[in-house]
């Protein structure tokens, strides 16, 4: 009898996800989160209606195309909420310094009840609430109308079951002025309130848990709605600056991601599986946010390098041979039997070693063969009529499903070991354990004999003499000694998986190709180094070669053909007792206010990203000690713009000149 459940499921489902010692959450999954889902799960924050109300009021099309992705009140709130608050558990449990001093129990309910309502104007019957009161949702200002706006969030935090949420600190009234202000200030560009005056109920004193609770809030809404992707969520710029206000400079938390750029079903899902293994890290980097096509990670400093995408696919190989030996062994699709026996599809190679293979084979046998009218006396009739034996063999043999089995069983059992190991005698080996070795000539006369067609005839006859020489065991026993035969040549064949088979190289290829970390392993980035190290000697020895520009440094300059110099120049030379410092450089490199070289312009606001640029080359030049001198060249366009020789011209365009030295910088 079906009967209607005591709570909503999403409500159910919600409460067994949330860990057993957050009682905050436990509360919100119990008090609120079935309001949200019986209140809100119609009623867009994104897209839908939402949308459409905003190109009739003349939005921009750029506005409306931000909110064009569906999403409702429910989604939107939960998709915040949730990984906001396990963000805070995270970076409290990690001693962040800010969550250490102000986020306890009260932030934390506030951060939950501010956050759920902070979209209250888009909630349901606000618009006519605020009409009937000659205001609009672009009109109305907490702090003017402070009156009306307390009533209409008071009414939707019952409904909500917000009071109930907030009754262990407190209540609703006690802390309504505090839930408005998170709520006002969870956006920062629309209809913020910092005029801590106009909301009186505030504290007067310990207002860091206020903030916190805000700033998470602001958090809450950037992941419900900030990028579509992985990579988007954890390298979108707000996203980071709100994360940067979090961290204290020691744990060093920021958010990094997997990503896969293809999406293919049941594949997808067993790679972001496997690269999920290997990238988490308890402690040190924990998933916060999954997609179909990644999974977004919260990670300290101190968490370990990423794997190499290679050993993701390596581990994606042998997640999908586990699962599809698992499903095959369970209902042995591609296993068949016909006329001449049982076969197997040639994909089981794939998936099983030959050991495996031999004994499922003798599964198939015992499943699929029960029950079915047994074919040995056919065959011990196609064997006399066909004069395959002499005429005194005696055939009167048992016509039963046991004698089906063993040697459908026994036949195959001798392919897969010729193919996967010769030197085994299987043939010999089954007979003796049958107790017939002296039919062995037999044997092999009947199944040589050009009439046979395929059918391991003189498999039937052994099997029939065995079971004729074997009486009073029970089907069972007959099972039992059906497994013994296909165990026995299984321990004789190679258990080694067909790592190497084809179809495995495509598909670690396939996660190569297509998998992303946020950071680079190690190996990597000493890759990268090298091949760019490489790159630049071979640009800087290699006679007639393109050269590479000590100030734009990353990319090679091509070069003109040989002219004789407009004057004398020398190389740049840098004893190994000459000091090289940064003012050094920039006093040598940066022009005048306002030029610009083929590097940038040093001058005006770039002048911060023109020192950085510099002391990081100083730091490169510093740390080598050549036997002699290090000898620098810039290219052409470089040159003029660093020594003021230009005259104020623009640079040309096109590529620059050959390199030519600089002028030497002097203590």
């Amino acid at each position: 009898v079906l009967g209607i459940a005591a709570e909503p499921l999403f409500g159910l489902l919600l409460r067994q996800a949330i860990e057993r010692d957050d009682v905050v959450l436990a509360d919100y999954a119990q008090y609120v989160a079935p309001n949200i889902a019986a209140l809100l799960g119609h009623v867009a924050a994104k897209g839908g209606d939402f949308v459409v109300k905003k190109r009739e009021a003349g939005a921009p099309a750029e506005e409306v195309a931000r909110y064009g992705d569906d999403q409702s009140m429910r989604a939107h709130i939960l998709n915040g909420l949730l990984p906001a608050a396990r963000v805070a558990r995270m970076l409290h449990s990690w001693g962040v310094r800010r969550f250490v001093d102000a986020f306890d129990e009260t932030t934390y309910r506030l951060f939950c009840a501010g956050y759920t309502v902070h979209d209250w104007l888009k909630l349901p019957q606000v618009d006519s609430q605020l009409q009937a009161i000659g205001l609009q949702h672009h009109t109305v200002n907490v702090a003017v109308n402070l009156a009306d706006v307390e009533r209409i969030v008071s009414e939707w935090c019952v409904q909500l079951g917000l009071d109930a949420f907030l009754a262990p600190i407190g209540g609703l009234q006690a802390n309504l002025h505090q839930v408005l202000y998170i709520a006002t200030n969870t956006q920062l560009q629309w209809g913020t309130m910092h005029n801590l005056a106009a909301l009186p109920g505030l504290p007067q004193h310990g207002r860091r848990g206020l903030v916190l609770a805000t700033d998470l809030a602001t958090l809450a809404d950037y992941l419900a709605y900030l990028g579509r992707t992985p990579v988007e969520a954890a390298q979108h710029p707000a996203i980071r600056r709100i994360l940067e206000g979090f961290d204290d400079g020691v744990v060093g938390a920021q958010l990094t991601y997997h990503h896969l750029a293809d999406v293919r079903g049941v594949l997808t899902s067993i790679i972001n599986n496997a690269a999920l293994a290997a990238y988490a890290a308890p402690g040190l980097r924990e998933p916060l946010l999954y997609a179909p096509t990644g999974v977004v990670y919260v990670e300290r400093r101190s968490a370990p390098l990423a794997p190499e995408v290679a050993a993701v696919g390596v581990a994606v190989v042998a997640r999908i041979r586990e699962l599809c030996q698992r499903q095959l062994q369970a209902n042995l699709t591609g296993l068949s039997r016909d006329g001449k026996g049982i076969k197997y599809a040639d994909y089981y190679e794939l998936f099983f070693s030959p050991a495996a293979l031999a004994q499922i084979v003798a599964q198939f046998a015992e499943r699929r063969l029960t029950g079915k009218e047994a074919t040995a006396g056919k065959r011990y009739a196609n064997i006399a009529a066909k004069a395959m034996v002499p005429d005194d063999t005696d055939l009167a043999l048992p016509d039963v499903v046991e004698v089906d089995r063993i040697a459908e069983t026994c036949a195959l059992l001798v392919k897969i070991a010729a193919t996967h190991a010769p030197a085994l005698d299987a043939e010999g080996l089954l007979l003796g354990l049958m107790g017939v070795p002296e039919l062995r000539p037999l044997v092999r006369q009947i199944n040589s004999n050009r009439t046979a067609g395929g059918v391991p005839y003189g498999w039937y006859y052994a099997a029939g003499v065995y079971r004729r020489n074997t009486p009073g065991l029970d089907e069972q026993q007959w099972v039992e000694r059906l497994h013994a035969l296909a165990a026995a040549v299984a321990e004789q064949l190679p258990r080694t998986e067909p790592a190497a088979a084809s179809g495995w190289a495509e598909l670690q290829q396939y996660v190569v190709d297509h998998l992303r970390f946020g950071t680079l392993s190690a190996d990597d980035l000493t890759n990268r180094l090298q091949t760019e190290l490489l790159r630049y000697s071979a640009r800087a020895k290699v006679a007639g070669a393109r050269r590479m520009c000590v100030v734009c440094a990353l990319l090679p300059i091509a070069g003109a053909s040989n002219r004789k110099p407009q004057s004398s120049l020398r190389p740049w030379s840098i004893p190994t007792s000459s000091r090289c410092t940064v003012a050094k450089l920039f006093a040598a490199f940066a022009p005048s206010a306002g030029q610009r070289g083929c590097c940038g312009s040093f001058g005006g606001n770039a002048g911060a990203r023109a020192v950085a640029t510099l002391r990081s080359a100083s730091y490169a030049i510093c740390s080598s000690t050549p036997p002699t001198s290090l000898q620098l060249r810039a290219c052409e366009c470089c040159v003029r713009y660093t020594t003021g020789s230009s005259g104020g011209a623009s640079p040309r365009s096109g590529t620059c000149g050959p390199p030519r030295p600089i002028s030497p910088m002097r203590r």
